[in-house]
């Protein structure tokens, strides 16, 4: 069910929790209340977010390379090839591709922000696609990209493949 509101001027429908400020929405990000001995979280916008791999890409050789482009999931949103995460807390994260070939072995990172990496696999020889996850504490507006690294002379070695294999996903922890 969506809400409307009343801005001065004329109704408003709105999408996220948010309120009026006299000049601006301001989006609620979580609100709590007092149970009589803790606080409760009522409402959080911190919610699962994610991107899948939109189209084949060729890797060089021996060069980590930033994947894209991708596609946004529903709620999500896709700044150049990172996915922006809304909230902040600990999550766990999802991280998957797709090769067209096992002759070759691949390494794969997740960075934030562009510069820390904080997840990097290799994967060997003999699967064309491989998934993990992992624990990381997230903060509102931070970054997280997908890098590949393959070290092959042939191009058909060096494809991340598009589609339900090769994605992101940020999973608030519960």
């Amino acid at each position: 069910m969506s809400a409307h509101v009343w801005n001065g001027t004329a109704f408003k429908k709105i999408k996220q929790r948010a309120y009026w400020t006299g000049s601006a929405w301001k989006i609620i990000k979580s609100s709590y209340r007092w149970t009589g001995s803790a606080w409760e979280l009522i409402y959080s916008s911190f919610a699962a977010v994610g991107m899948t791999k939109n189209g084949d890409q060729t890797l060089p050789s021996t060069t980590w390379t930033e994947i894209g482009p991708f596609t946004p999931e529903v709620g999500a949103t896709v700044v150049g090839n990172a996915l922006r995460i809304s909230g902040a807390g600990p999550a766990t994260i999802h991280v998957g591709s797709e090769w067209p070939t096992s002759a070759t072995s691949r390494n794969y990172r997740v960075t934030r922000n562009g510069t820390e990496i904080v997840w990097t696999k290799g994967n060997t020889t003999g699967s064309t696609t491989f998934a993990d996850t992992f624990a990381l504490t997230v903060a509102d507006g931070d970054l997280l990209r997908c890098e590949g690294y393959v070290n092959s002379g042939v191009v058909g070695n060096r494809v991340v493949k598009d589609g339900a294999n090769t994605y992101l996903r940020m999973v608030p922890a519960t």
